[in-house]
């Protein structure tokens, strides 16, 4: 689960990441002028109830010149330490579980600093300082937001339970004053002053919240109220929404795109997106056989991919500065940057998919600690190793809704920040100079549209044929096909018989012309299948697999297909079954 700070870092000055970013560049003695600043003296009052909305619309206000400002100058100091220094700096920090957290952080880095070497433009790279601080701040903000709201009702929680132990506590210390205590007596008042204790340090957690929250939207309301109402565009992530969905998104929207253009004039984003897939593919993820998102060799093979990309485009870079007229080293530099982005927002896809996986952890374990607190409750007069028993269920149930409360702010969090990577942020200078409630109503009516963009790029989706293909990601798929009649499906489907598969084959092949190797949910796994399918059959290597879209009951699957010559159809596709694969003629 990721550390508080990954996000909260971004509070007091910004991207933490980008404090200690460094360039070769001379100082070119610039600043940011005071009289341009988005905010200046008191902050608006606080209304009297707090919404997500208001609080992403104070935090970027209220700490975007700080933060923008950071960046700026350090962007541009003189100072000996080179960007690959500070690449390596970041993604060696912290602990070993915010490997992909600082991944992020370090391409933030390279993406800033590469486009501040791309243009001559002040104005341009400000504007993008503005707007990434606005995001991060923004995103800071629904994190703590979705926290505040938890912290304030279980403080008063630990209270009463503190409040309700602390008395038999002071019972039992008053007899032990008059050495009236049992040995089991004793061991209690050990237990129940530890339990209490612990009680006291998550309170102390929680009320770092309330501190954190209040400095980040600049209040100091001890008795802030929150709208806690269902804040749905950072809660809903529809199944349909792949990472090529986000991408083509940021190609179309973010900046570094649009800058490309302005530098190159004959730049073609979407053929910089193609390559860019060709050059870093998407880390292989298989339904079936193969890494999922909670893996730590998966998270492994992310977290190099981020690191090869901000490398190699740090690399381009400094290659670009020796020569600023060489076109090909222009091209270049933007060719990565590409990839960069593109990674950027698939990193950012998996961390939403990861914490959706924590969630589904910690809530097994939560309902496991409910169950034996209730066993526990079902007996009468507990002795006292039982009362302790029962006292650190509580305690243990209180800190994993903690933890729950964590979880599901990390994810509405990196949902927003999926969307801002994808291009979709309203954040811009000007915009950040408006009254709060204006600010507030371009998130809401920005956020509301980013929903209906990628809802459409669904749709648009739907203009491919499913070719009657409702068979994709079923085991007995074949079994359907040779019967002639739906089987129910499980999951755990023994695979079917060589034979019967061989037979299959035979029977079904006229006018026939191409062969169907699988479908899948996500394009990254049908090219990894690809791969280990080509892999696998020697026979298939002299033929080219191509992946086409299909749309099943309004999802989206990905068809790995090849089309070989027709007499070689049916003894191909009996080599594919024999090698241990699937295999269908259509």
């Amino acid at each position: 689960m990721m550390k508080r700070w990954a996000y909260v870092l971004m509070i007091s000055a910004g991207m933490a990441l980008l404090t200690a970013c460094t360039t070769e560049k001379k100082s070119l003695g610039i600043a940011l002028q005071t009289n341009d600043l988005v905010f200046s003296g008191n902050p608006e009052a606080v209304p009297d109830k707090v919404n997500v909305y208001t609080a992403m619309a104070r935090a970027a206000k209220y700490n975007a010149d700080t933060s923008a400002q950071n960046m700026f100058k350090k962007i541009y100091a003189d100072n000996s330490e080179t960007p690959q220094k500070v690449v390596e700096g970041i993604l060696a920090a912290g602990q070993p579980q915010d490997k992909l957290y600082n991944a992020a952080k370090a391409m933030d880095f390279a993406d800033i600093y590469a486009m501040s070497v791309l243009t001559d433009n002040l104005k341009y790279v400000e504007n993008a300082m503005y707007a990434k601080s606005a995001q991060n701040l923004s995103v800071a903000a629904i994190k703590l937001h979705r926290e505040e709201i938890f912290a304030l009702k279980q403080i008063k929680q630990i209270d009463r339970l503190m409040n309700q132990q602390g008395k038999i506590l002071k019972k039992l210390n008053e007899r032990n004053q008059r050495d009236d205590l049992t040995l089991p007596e004793i061991n209690y008042r050990k237990n129940l002053e530890v339990a209490l204790n612990n009680l006291g340090e998550i309170k102390k957690q929680l009320e770092l919240v309330n501190l954190e929250y209040a400095q980040l939207i600049k209040t100091s309301d001890k008795d802030l109220k929150l709208e806690g109402k269902r804040f749905y565009e950072l809660d809903d992530f529809d199944k349909g929404y792949t990472p090529d969905i986000f991408q083509d998104s940021a190609v179309s929207n973010r900046r570094e795109f649009a800058l490309a253009k302005e530098k190159l004039g004959g730049f073609n984003a979407a053929k910089a997106r193609r390559q860019a897939y060709v050059d870093y593919p998407p880390v292989a993820r298989l339904d079936i056989n193969g890494l999922e998102i909670e893996d730590t060799r998966y998270e492994a093979e992310l977290f190099n991919k981020a690191k090869i990309v901000t490398f190699n485009l740090l690399e381009a870079i400094e290659k670009y500065q020796k020569d600023p007229a060489e076109e090909r080293l222009k091209q270049k530099a933007f060719d990565e940057l590409a990839a960069l982005v593109m990674t950027q927002v698939e990193l950012a896809y998996r961390l939403v998919e990861k914490s959706s996986f924590d969630f589904e952890a910690n809530r097994f374990e939560i309902v496991e600690t409910k169950n034996a607190i209730k066993q526990l409750n079902k007996k009468n007069n507990l002795p006292d190793f039982e009362k302790i028993d029962l006292l650190n269920k509580e305690i243990e149930q209180i800190a994993l809704e903690q933890k729950e409360a964590q979880i599901l702010a990390e994810r509405a969090a990196a949902l927003r920040n999926l969307y801002f990577l994808a291009g979709l942020s309203p954040f811009d200078k000007n915009m950040l100079k408006g009254r709060i409630k204006d600010i507030e109503a371009t998130l809401r009516q920005a956020f509301n549209q980013d929903m209906v963009t990628m809802l459409s790029a669904v749709k648009e989706q739907e203009r491919w044929d499913d070719g009657g293909n409702a068979w994709a990601h079923k085991d007995n798929w074949l079994e359907e096909l040779i019967d002639g009649e739906k089987q129910p499906y499980k999951k755990s489907a023994p695979k079917p018989k060589l034979a019967k598969k061989k037979q299959a084959v035979l029977s079904g092949a006229k006018g026939k012309t191409m062969m169907q190797l699988g479908a899948y949910t996500e394009m990254d796994n049908a090219i990894a299948d690809q791969k280990r399918i080509r892999d696998g059959v020697d026979a298939l290597r002299e033929y080219d697999m191509f992946i086409e879209d299909a749309v099943v009951n309004g999802a989206v699957y990905h068809r790995l297909m090849v089309k070989p010559e027709r007499e070689n159809l049916i003894g191909l596709c009996n080599q594919v079954v024999e090698a241990g694969f699937d295999c269908i003629l259509k």
